[in-house]
């Protein structure tokens, strides 16, 4: 076998492996994928479970939808359920104190109409 010859041989199976190699790689790929979605499509059915067993599928899906993005406001929270807490307390101290009429709820309301002075953005 000539040199040339050899070298072609050499070239044609690392052009082999090199598929072979691709081949496998995208199969490992595909099967992360189908992990990361089938980890993704549990978590969803986890999630609309809580929703569930926490009686909120009494609302609509548009008002749903208006709660969730205002929940998303939390993300950047360090402690978004402290938060939260903390915001519907606030909230129904003023509503206490209005029906008490300790505070007349209209003219505490902030630019925003909210009494607490609570922004939190509001989803259109």
């Amino acid at each position: 076998m000539r040199r040339e010859e050899r070298l072609a041989a050499t070239e044609a199976r690392a052009k082999e492996k090199l598929d072979a190699d691709r081949k496998r790689l995208a199969t490992v790929q595909a099967k992360r994928r189908a992990d990361q979605r089938q980890r993704r499509e549990y978590r969803r059915y986890q999630v609309g479970k809580l929703v569930d067993e926490a009686g909120l599928f009494v609302w609509d899906d548009d008002t749903l939808r208006h709660l969730f993005t205002l929940l998303a406001s939390l993300v950047h929270e360090s402690d978004p359920v402290a938060v939260l807490r903390s915001l519907l307390w606030e909230m129904s101290e003023v509503d206490r104190q209005v029906q008490e009429g300790v505070v007349d709820g209209r003219a505490d309301a902030d630019a925003s109409g909210d009494p607490c002075g609570v922004s939190l953005a509001r989803a259109h």
